[in-house]
């Protein structure tokens, strides 16, 4: 009974810490979240199965699926590049364009996206085995 209500438990407080926060890590990932259940088969199936209540979920489950996710989100960073506004020179106005992130940047995103869900995942997971 401790491992199903740990495992529900981390699902909740993940996801609410990952949907009710603003910051732009948290904005990718909300989006690679998406991104994740849009693609079908098991990318829903395994999550869903956390939540069914007739077998035992395990925690472990549950780390797999949130780091792909974020893996996913760090994927996306690289495969469909986020438009920046450009840098306004005297005299233009602020609508002239766009600047495309460069790689390095990108590297620097992702480690970021990596490191947020770390942050968001890590201790709720060691909570909840400290308590078990």
């Amino acid at each position: 009974r401790k491992g199903l209500s740990a495992t529900i438990n981390i699902l909740r407080v993940a996801l609410y810490d990952l949907f009710g926060a603003d910051g732009e890590c948290l904005t990718v990932l909300q989006d690679g979240c998406f991104e994740y259940f849009d693609r079908g088969g098991e990318s829903v199936r395994g999550p869903v199965s956390l939540l069914r209540l007739h077998h035992q979920p395990r925690s472990s489950l549950l780390a797999y699926h949130f780091f792909y996710v974020a893996f996913y989100s760090m994927w996306a960073l690289f495969a469909h590049p986020r438009p920046i506004p450009a840098p306004r020179t005297s005299g233009e106005s602020h609508m002239n364009g766009t600047a495309h992130v460069t790689g390095n940047v990108m590297l620097a995103d992702a480690l970021m996206q990596l490191w947020t869900a770390r942050v968001v995942f890590g201790p709720l997971l060691w909570t909840e085995i400290c308590w078990w």
